[in-house]
């Protein structure tokens, strides 16, 4: 290639680079300009189709809200330090390990059972995973008979057309062959396109499976959970843990790092022996010998405790991914009701992070608000993650669940301990409710979800007020200080500026008014090119 072209090309690119950046900048000075124009009045709140009242969402960070004064006279001290470790981050500084105990049980186990040689055996993990992400919970018998006769009408409707014949003239007999037919298409097509929920049976081959599977993901979801509740509540020290749907027991492990020798008690529950036994040999300081255990007043059973005698309280309840094994939605919503009642101060749900997952989450919240309303000794409030008892607003104006990603270790079976660890993301939705009134204290947003910039951050929170928010974390706007804290956060944490009694948010009608104007002035010159363009003509 010649010098000329090459200097051509050269010419070409750097216009090319001068026009993009040209436009960048309009942009941003178009973004700046709507910033500048932002006032602060009183909430203004949209009515849906269905009478109930929703915030809108903003874009741009109001300027009466800034870093919580506490907050900021911490970070001056030490400003680098600090916004790695300030007061709304919620996730442990490293990615926990599985305890060194645990996972030489777990292999142990394994090799007795002849699989961690096994080819197919990592393939039965994968598939597991598989089911549980497609995973959708038991429809009624009433809603599976009624979707049944749509479709049978439907069908039906379609052979007479096909055959062009009149049903009410047939004879019996044939009438009886086609109502057959047409319900025999209708139940296999019914089959095909719905979920038909079936009951996983954890004993032999598929507990060890679910051991493989399910063992690091797990631990780390509730060491992550029961992390958040010793930081916002460092007072609290359960001294006996009831764990329903006990599986591994990786309730106990998680519980036992965060609050080791506080915990006396550990109740696990399981109705499945098979699991209680595969957990009681984890927890053995020889698998050989499961009865002595590395955990003290670790208790198997499997049944619930009657919540009738008093003394049948504990002060954490843990259902872990429990609800989506129950076979209706009233065995579903008794079990969270006996759990509410078994509970003395925590409760915690956990199920996966699908939208089947999360509305079993927000079934068994809304429950709990009903057994509220109607009982006052049931009393209580949301604790975590959502920071209001009002309807989700990421499920009610996006269709989006609120789930949270979560990086662990891997449990490799085919590598001795420490030897290849990688990491992976698990998705999980949780709720974490509390007995008696909310307290009032520091109103933190959560953030829902955050894309770090080099010079900015545009974060979605769930704030304090029932809304879900839209704000850009600049340098400039609101400080330095909280631009810094939120480049540390993740979706999960809280970003520490207090969120004020009488809600603040941007004026859509600012934004409204300056489209208007736009689309005005746009219209004006379009009406002065056309007279021109006649006056020429004439």
């Amino acid at each position: 290639m010649s010098a000329a072209l090459l200097g051509t090309k050269f010419i070409r690119q750097i216009g090319s680079l001068w026009t993009y950046s040209r436009i960048t900048c309009y942009r941003f000075h178009q973004k700046r300009c709507l910033q500048e124009a932002v006032s602060i009045p009183e909430p203004a709140f949209e009515q849906d189709k269905q009478g109930n009242l929703v915030a809108p969402v903003a874009r741009a960070f109001p300027r009466g809200l800034d870093i919580d004064p506490e907050v900021l006279s911490q970070y001056q001290e030490d400003p680098t330090r600090y916004s790695k470790t300030h007061a709304g981050l919620m996730h442990p500084d490293k990615v926990p390990y599985l305890p060194e105990h645990l996972v030489k049980n777990a292999r142990a186990v394994l090799v007795e059972n002849d699989l961690i040689s096994h080819s197919k055996f990592k393939d039965d993990v994968k598939h597991l995973q598989e089911v549980y992400w497609r995973r959708q919970p038991p429809i009624s018998e009433s809603f599976k008979q009624e979707k049944i006769q749509e479709l049978k009408e439907k069908h039906l409707a379609e052979e007479i057309e096909r055959e062009n014949i009149n049903f009410e003239e047939l004879h019996e007999g044939i009438k009886e062959r086609l109502l057959h037919r047409v319900g025999s298409v209708s139940n296999k097509v019914f089959k095909k396109t719905s979920h038909m929920w079936k009951p996983i049976d954890y004993r032999d081959h598929t507990g060890l499976v679910y051991l493989a599977a399910r063992l690091a993901p797990n631990y780390t979801v509730l060491y992550r959970i029961f992390y958040e509740i010793h930081k916002l509540d460092s007072s609290f020290n359960p001294g006996a843990v009831l764990n329903v749907g006990s599986g591994t027991g990786s309730a106990v492990w998680a519980a036992n790092e965060i609050w080791a020798r506080k915990v006396y008690e550990y109740y696990n529950v399981d109705i499945s022996n098979y699991m209680n036994d595969l957990a009681r040999k984890l927890l053995a300081k020889d698998i050989v010998n499961p009865l002595d255990l590395v955990i003290p007043g670790v208790h198997f059973r499997q049944s619930l405790p009657s919540p009738q005698h008093i003394e049948n309280r504990f002060p954490l309840v843990v259902s872990a991914y429990l609800l989506m094994e129950q076979p209706s939605m009233i065995e579903r919503l008794n079990l969270v009701t006996l759990l509410w009642e078994l509970t003395e101060d925590y409760l915690v749900f956990v199920e996966h992070g699908t939208t089947a997952g999360y509305r079993l989450i927000l079934e068994a919240r809304e429950l709990i608000f009903k057994l509220r309303d109607r009982y006052p000794d049931l009393d209580g409030h949301v604790f975590s993650p959502c920071t209001h008892d009002m309807v989700c607003p990421k499920l009610y104006l996006k269709n989006s669940p609120c789930t949270f990603p979560l990086e662990y270790r891997i449990f490799n079976i085919g590598k001795e301990y420490g030897q290849g660890y990688t990491k992976a993301t698990e998705r999980y939705s949780y709720v974490v409710l509390k007995k008696g009134k909310k307290q009032e204290g520091k109103r933190y947003p959560r953030l829902t979800n955050v894309l770090h910039k080099s010079a900015h951050s545009p974060c979605t929170m769930c704030c304090p007020d029932g809304t879900l928010r839209q704000f850009v974390v600049t340098r400039k706007r609101p400080s330095v200080a909280l631009h810094k804290c939120t480049k540390r956060c993740s979706p999960g944490d809280f970003i520490p500026f207090s969120w004020p009694d009488t809600s603040t948010q941007i004026s859509d009608n600012v934004n409204n008014e300056s489209r208007k104007q736009k689309n005005n002035d746009k219209n004006l010159k379009n009406v002065e090119n056309d007279i021109n363009i006649e006056e020429n003509l004439k």
